[in-house]
C-alpha cells in the first residue's frame, strides 16, 4: 500500500511539473527560425523525443527531490525529542516514564483474565475487563512504538524496550 501511494505521488508531481515538458509539445522551435529568417530546415523526428525525454527527465528528478525532502523532514521531526515529547499521549509518557526509571522493559499481553500492560511487575491497567481501559494503554504501547521510543524485543509485540530515542525523550519531558 505503502508502494502505491508513493507511485501516486510521484506521478502526480511529474504531472504538476509538466511544464518542462510543454515547450516541445507547444512550440517548434524550428518554425520560429522558419518565420524569422526564412530557412526551411526539418526538424528530425529523434530531436523531438529527445527535447520530450528531457524535459521528463528533469520532471521526474524535481518531483523526486521534492518528494525526499518532505520524508526527511518527516524524519527530522520523528528524531526531535522534544516534537515528539509534545505528541505523547498522557497514557504514553506515564508508561514511557515508569519504563525508563525501572529497568527499561513493558510487557503486554492478554490473558483469560484480561489484557495487561505491565512495568516492573505493576500492572497499569487499573479494570483489564473495561475495554476502554485497555484501549487507553494499548494506545499508549502503540504510540510509543510508532514513535520508536520503545523496540519489540521479543518480535512479538509481548515485551518492549525503552529505546535510546525513548530514553532522551524520558529525559526532556522530565525537564518540562
Amino acid at each position: 500500500m505503502e508502494l502505491l501511494k508513493s507511485t501516486g505521488l510521484f506521478i502526480w508531481g511529474i504531472i504538476k511539473r509538466i511544464y518542462w515538458v510543454l515547450p516541445t509539445l507547444i512550440l517548434d522551435p524550428f518554425d520560429l527560425l522558419e518565420k524569422l529568417l526564412n530557412v526551411n530546415y526539418q526538424m528530425p523526428q529523434w530531436s523531438i523525443w529527445t527535447l520530450f525525454s528531457l524535459g521528463c527527465l528533469i520532471a521526474m528528478v524535481l518531483t523526486f527531490h521534492d518528494l525526499r525532502m518532505k520524508n526527511l523532514s518527516s524524519e527530522e521531526d520523528l528524531n526531535n525529542e522534544k516534537v515528539i515529547g509534545s505528541k505523547l499521549s498522557n497514557e504514553a509518557r506515564i508508561l514511557l516514564k515508569k519504563a525508563a526509571s525501572r529497568d527499561g522493559t513493558i510487557i503486554y499481553g492478554i490473558t483469560m483474565g484480561g489484557t495487561f500492560v505491565q512495568v516492573d511487575r505493576i500492572n497499569l491497567i487499573a479494570n483489564p475487563k473495561n475495554p476502554r481501559e485497555v484501549a487507553k494503554w494499548e494506545s499508549a504501547v502503540s504510540e510509543l512504538v510508532r514513535f520508536n521510543l520503545v523496540s519489540d524485543s521479543s518480535g512479538k509485540g509481548e515485551i518492549f524496550s525503552v529505546s535510546h530515542l525513548g530514553y532522551k525523550v524520558t529525559d526532556k519531558v522530565k525537564r518540562k
